[in-house]
């Protein structure tokens, strides 16, 4: 036993000798990380708390997809949908579109079959969300536009794809 505890203390001790000899050599590269990474912390939590004290910044509710006035209780005639089904694929054409790189496939699969009714309600539960149309993406604070879904389609499909979507929903879109 105390052959290999002296074993590992003399291990212990090469590798700390090792470590502050590296330290030592390195010591304005190891501070300058430490600061850009302080500096990237303070930077954040400098932007979050300006954010929270301008009045309206990150308060609407609709900010972040989906419509919070959809109570999901009235079925229309002519839906082949509820309520809560229409909230599922909203969010999950919301989630295709949120950031770059649209997920087509999932878009269509969502829509495929839906009548204009079913449509008008998966376009009541996906709300306004905001579009930052330079990025191609949801950002829910600033200056961004809110959409509705056929707005949002039409700013993440090419006409390629908004033809494919009115082949599986014909006259809806």
């Amino acid at each position: 036993m105390s052959k290999s505890l002296s074993i590992s203390k003399k291990k212990a001790a090469k590798a700390a000798k090792k470590g502050a000899d590296f330290t030592t050599k390195n010591a304005l590269p190891i501070i300058k990380a430490a600061g850009i990474i302080t500096a990237m912390w303070a930077g954040y939590k400098a932007i979050t708390g300006i954010a929270s004290l301008i009045k309206g910044f990150g308060s609407d509710p609709t900010a972040g997809g989906g419509n919070p006035d959809f109570d999901g209780t009235k079925i229309p005639d002519g839906a082949t949908i509820n309520p809560n089904l229409a909230q599922t694929k909203a969010a999950a054409i919301f989630n295709a579109m949120r950031y770059p790189g649209t997920d087509v496939t999932k878009i269509i699969n969502s829509l495929t079959g839906m009548n204009s009714i079913d449509y008008a309600l998966i376009s009541q539960a996906f709300g306004k969300p905001k579009y930052a149309a330079p990025l191609g993406t949801h950002l829910p604070y600033g200056v961004w536009p809110a959409l509705n879904i056929t707005e949002w389609l039409h700013s993440e499909l090419d006409e390629n794809d908004l033809n494919r979507l009115r082949q599986v929903m014909p006259g809806v879109i």
